[in-house]
């Protein structure tokens, strides 16, 4: 067995015990199982199908090697703001930031055609901030798709909000629509990706210039329950 292989299977029994400790994001399972199952040219070795982060770091830059940055919450889903201050409320951090962060899928490829393959796929529809990221001795290409579909909003610094309560709400709205785009986008790879490696299935990419904004379907939503409340009281 070659060394990509046994690092196939190494992944695949991976993926098995992680999604057994609820550790694999719901939304992308399916095609994670299916793809690594199925396809022999292309395995990913890890994956996030795109969330919402509360977190507590003085600033952004530098986090990681200072050891400032924690988790608050984390939500693979749109979230309300009612969330948000409860978390917050619940911690009193000193500093903190509402985080959007797209999808982003590692990939191995067994060779440099097959990564360029993936590479022109995933930046076809809208992973712009993808390439390879390594190549092995013995041939294989890992590869990293991301999008950019992403918030970086400070709340509250040094101990002082910076946000009122109706633009938090706001930012809120703004983080639910950039991480609903960017799972649109991972719904494109996705059927791109097993229409083109696995045969599986005709897809054509939805077009997301048309999508509705997120605040513009909770402002139509509002409007539709008001006018179906009304009918009820009549």
């Amino acid at each position: 067995m070659s060394t990509i292989e046994q690092r196939r299977e190494s992944f695949y029994r991976r993926l098995v015990e992680e999604a057994e400790k609820g550790l694999v994001d719901f939304d992308i399972k399916d095609f994670l199982f299916r793809f690594n199952r199925e396809c022999r040219d292309v395995f990913t070795t890890s994956s996030c199908s795109g969330r919402i982060i509360l977190a507590e770091a003085p600033r952004l830059s530098l986090v990681k090697s200072t050891h400032e940055f924690r988790f608050i919450a984390k939500w693979h889903r749109p979230v309300v703001t009612g969330e948000v201050l409860d978390k917050l409320k619940a911690c009193s951090p000193r500093n903190a930031w509402l985080l959007t962060r797209a999808p982003i899928i590692h990939f191995s490829a067994r060779s440099i055609d097959v990564a360029i393959k993936l590479l022109k796929i995933a930046q076809n529809i809208g992973f712009k901030h993808s390439g390879i990221i390594s190549i092995r001795d013995y041939g294989e290409v890992v590869i990293e798709v991301q999008a950019d579909d992403r918030i970086d909003a400070p709340l509250i610094i040094d101990g002082e909000w910076i946000v009122r309560e109706e633009s938090l709400n706001t930012l809120v709205q703004l983080a639910n629509e950039a991480l609903m785009i960017g799972k649109l986008r991972l719904v494109n790879l996705i059927g791109m990706l097993e229409r083109e490696f696995l045969r599986s299935f005709d897809f054509k990419p939805i077009e997301l210039s048309n999508i509705v904004t997120y605040r513009e379907f909770i402002k139509n939503f509002d409007k539709i329950m008001r006018e179906i409340l009304n009918v009820l009281e009549e």
